[in-house]
This record gives structure tokens, sequence and C-alpha cells, in this order.
């Protein structure tokens, strides 16, 4: 889990005509959210009985609170990282270098 409570990262409104890269994931991305806006991340819980992960995230300019299940954290983190831009480190690559 690289991202916390308290993340703050912004959802575009979806733009129409652009054919980018970019501006096409975005858009795809910012479908998950109920309205752009800058948003938080507010709760963290696993579901045991779903084996997911929900996150609660809060539109910081509404107050609206949104869910969303995930399969990982790791699923969640990429999401959020592409939102602000962000490339994530690897964290196993990591973990493997100071174990050895």
């Amino acid at each position: 889990m690289h991202y916390i409570i308290g993340e703050q990262f912004d959802v575009p409104p979806v733009v129409r005509g652009k054919t980018d890269p970019r501006t096409l994931e975005l858009n795809r991305l910012s479908r998950q959210f109920t309205a752009p806006g800058s948003y938080s991340i507010f709760y963290i819980r696993k579901l045991h009985k779903k084996a997911k992960i929900q996150y609660t995230f809060v539109n910081e300019d509404t107050g609206d609170r949104h869910t969303i299940d995930f399969d990982t954290a790791t699923e969640a983190d990429a999401l959020i990282a592409k939102f602000k831009g962000d490339s994530l480190p690897d964290y196993e690559d990591y973990y493997a270098s100071i174990s050895s």
C-alpha cells in the first residue's frame, strides 16, 4: 500500500473529442467516480467476505463520499498514481534487494 488515508488527487472531468492516450485513459478512469473534483482517501478496509479492499474517497469540493472495491491495494495504488501522474516504486524488487 503506497497511498494512505489523507492522500489527495484530482479527478478531471471527461474530455470529449481528444484522442491522445493520456486523455483517453483519464476519461476511462474518471468514469469510476461520481463527479470530477479534488478527492482524498477517507477510509480503507478489507472486505473479508468478498476478499477485496474497499476504499472510500471524499470529494473535497462537495463533501460527497464514494467507495470503490479493489481486488488488491496495488490496484488502488495504480489508479491513484495515474490520476496523480506518479510512477510507483517496484516494492518487490526493493524487498528482494535488501533481503539478499
